[in-house]
C-alpha cells in the first residue's frame, strides 16, 4: 500500500518552503541589481536554486537528510541574498541620499528566510519511519 504524504505536516511546511524559495529567488532575478551593485550574485542563485530543487525532490522522494538540505542551502542563499545587498543597505542605513528600504528587499529577505526555517522545521517533524516507507 502506498504512503500517503500529503496528510502529513511536514510535507506541507517542505511545500510552503520550496515556494518560498521560488519567490526569493524571483524577487532577487527582477530586483536584485541595483546602482550600488549593478550585478547578480551567483551564490544567491545557487543556494535558492538548489533549496528549491531539494525541496521538489522531498515532495515526491521525501529523506529527511535532503530536508536538512534544503535548509543548509536555504540559509546559503538568505545569508548571500543580505550580503549581496549590503551596499544598498548602508546607503540607507548612512542616508546618503535618502533612499527608503525597498518593498522588494523586505519581501526577498523575508521569503528567503522564512523558507529556511520552515525547511528545518519539515525536516525535524519527519519521522524516520516516513523514509522507510519510501
Amino acid at each position: 500500500m502506498k504512503t500517503v504524504y500529503f496528510k502529513k505536516v511536514w510535507y506541507w511546511l517542505g511545500a510552503a518552503s520550496t515556494v518560498l524559495s521560488v519567490v526569493a529567488l524571483a524577487v532577487y532575478i527582477a530586483t536584485g541589481r541595483t546602482q550600488f551593485d549593478p550585478n547578480y550574485s551567483n551564490r544567491v542563485f545557487i543556494g535558492l536554486g538548489v533549496a528549491a530543487a531539494l525541496g521538489l525532490f522531498s515532495l515526491v522522494k521525501p529523506f529527511r537528510y535532503v530536508l536538512f538540505g534544503q535548509f543548509v542551502f536555504g540559509l546559503f542563499g538568505a545569508v548571500n541574498y543580505i550580503t549581496s545587498q549590503l551596499n544598498l543597505l548602508g546607503n540607507i542605513f548612512y542616508n546618503v541620499d535618502g533612499s527608503t528600504i525597498p518593498v522588494s528587499l523586505v519581501v526577498g529577505i523575508a521569503a528567503s528566510l522564512v523558507s529556511m526555517i520552515l525547511g528545518l522545521v519539515s525536516a525535524i517533524l519527519m519521522k524516520p519511519a516516513t523514509e522507510a516507507a519510501a
